[in-house]
């Protein structure tokens, strides 16, 4: 396939937007595990000031496993038949999560032994499966009990726990819930306005109502490290851990045009020596920002260029600006740069432009990479209308829907 032809799509295809904020058999716990769940999760949000009407109508990516840059041969994608053949570098031992998958939506994630990845089996549940990369078994650790538009997002293993974000009734309402991963037993850590989540370390980070917390990995000890002078909505923070740091973007300097802009910063994971970072572009307060190892890449808008994708290195130099039909999002494992559309998925090669890897209906754009597997939501309406998580390798194979 030709450069021309894609870059011409590309363009075509792509007004660059916001980023959004956020099969067929039930295959979740029996009847009387769920009626506990509904009882576990009605007990936790009275001790943590859920309303009733909530209830009744709701009810990390790991220190280790951070991508490293590599070094990359030209990578060239074949499509035909429906088969994906990429001709990839093995992903080194410590290069086994995409750096963007949390703020790609987090919906897959994974650990030495297992994948952890959301399904769809009906409109008012959303289930979590933990698969065996070695054999292929498949076991649903989770299902939430029935709900409108229900979401599960930000998938985060420490150990044998698995962290995630859960939404409630009321918009913008969520509580973050740690399952493990053997028995399925479950807590609810938190609630509220709560974005961006990620563990990192022995901590849980998030937003909470614009403002940046962390606490332990049992919830406890929670402490404010960023306290935001301005709101936004969603509450969303952008971030990323570097060498022992945050970076980050501050939520909502100013609004403009319905997309809210901060500035760029760092300071220690205690919220100690905030620095503000001298680059001159604008943040939006996207779920979007990530770090390939040598520079930080995020939306954001300068009078020269306007909106795109930007990058620029830790101390805000070599800023530089993306072409403006860049994809919505992208992610970064071992030393490969795949990004999506609302229709395409694509490898960025230096050397010979985009590849297409594949194309389709995407949600969100968003894409998470775990190991050699890429997973994306597969919005298509003509699949008993229900969304489907679909996978592929990129080291070649058919695409998987996962049910």
């Amino acid at each position: 396939m030709k450069q021309s032809k894609y870059m011409k799509l590309i363009v075509t295809l792509l007004a660059f937007a916001c980023f959004c904020c956020s099969c067929s058999t039930e295959k979740g716990p029996d009847a009387k595990n769920r009626k506990d769940r509904e009882s576990k999760i009605t007990s936790s949000a009275e001790d943590k000031d859920i309303s009733d009407d909530q209830i009744e109508d709701s009810i990390s990516d790991t220190e280790t496993w951070v991508s490293e840059p590599s070094d990359n041969e030209d990578v060239v994608a074949d499509t035909s038949d429906g088969v994906l053949n990429l001709s990839l570098p093995q992903p080194a031992a410590n290069s086994a999560l995409g750096t963007a998958n949390c703020s790609n939506g987090g919906f897959a994630t994974g650990d030495e032994q297992n994948s952890y990845y959301v399904t769809f089996p009906s409109e008012d549940r959303i289930a979590i499966v933990k698969e065996d990369r070695a054999s292929g078994t498949k076991t649903p650790i989770y299902t939430t009990v029935p709900k409108d538009a229900p979401n599960v997002d930000s998938l985060n293993i420490v150990g044998d726990a698995l962290y995630f974000r859960e939404n409630l009734s009321e918009k913008e309402s969520f509580m973050i819930v740690k399952v493990n991963v053997n028995d399925s037993t479950f807590d609810v850590i938190d609630n509220g306005e709560i974005d961006s989540f990620s563990a990192y370390g022995d901590h849980l980070y998030y937003a909470d109502s614009c403002n940046l917390v962390r606490c332990d990995l049992d919830g406890q000890n929670k402490t404010t490290i960023y306290e935001s002078e301005h709101d936004a909505v969603p509450p969303r923070i952008p971030y990323c851990f570097i060498d022992g740091k945050i970076y980050f973007a501050t939520p909502a300097e100013y609004e403009k045009d319905g997309y809210f802009f901060g500035k760029l910063c760092s300071m220690d994971l205690d919220g100690k020596n905030l620095t503000e970072i001298n680059a001159d572009v604008d943040v939006c307060n996207s779920e979007f920002f990530m770090y390939d190892g040598e520079k930080l890449f995020f939306v954001g808008t300068t009078e020269a260029d306007g909106m795109c994708i930007y990058s620029c290195k830790l101390d805000g130099s070599d800023l530089e600006s993306g072409d403006k039909g860049m994809p919505r999002s992208m992610n970064f494992i071992a030393g490969n740069y795949i990004m999506a559309t609302d229709a395409e998925i694509f490898l960025k090669n230096d050397g010979n432009g985009y590849e297409l890897i594949d194309s389709g209906n995407i949600r969100w754009s968003r894409i998470v990479l775990v190991e050699n597997d890429l997973y994306y939501i597969d919005d298509d309406e003509t699949k008993s209308n229900l969304p489907v998580m679909t996978r592929i390798s990129l080291l070649g194979g058919p695409k998987e829907a996962l049910v």
